[in-house]
């Protein structure tokens, strides 16, 4: 017999594209910057978006990543929220997924 209380939802990473870049704008409502999406990862019932500035001038180097927390506003906005230190451990999670996911491609 099947209990599906005791089934884990499994995470699920989707790809983006090449060419999906997105903008985001401080509290402030200015100083845009726009990013590269790399990937949605869905994780304990949470969505997330890792992606990479499109300008190098970010303070991020070429080879690292953002992890940000997708929260939806209303039916037509997505909130982009930064992760705090107290949430590092959430932060591994995610990427560990999307290592995972990347590692099952090859």
């Amino acid at each position: 017999m099947n209990n599906d209380n005791n089934t884990q939802i499994q995470p699920k990473v989707q790809f983006l594209e090449d060419n999906y870049i997105f903008a985001l704008s401080g509290d402030d409502g200015e100083d845009e910057v726009d990013f590269y999406g790399i990937a949605l990862i869905e994780l304990d019932g949470q969505s997330f978006m890792l992606a990479q500035p499109v300008e190098d001038d970010q303070g991020i180097e070429e080879d690292e990543a953002v992890i940000f927390k997708l929260q939806e506003q209303d039916k037509d906005t997505m909130l982009y929220l930064s992760l705090t230190e107290s949430e590092e451990e959430l932060v591994d999670r995610v990427f560990e997924e999307y290592l995972r996911a990347t590692a099952d491609m090859e």
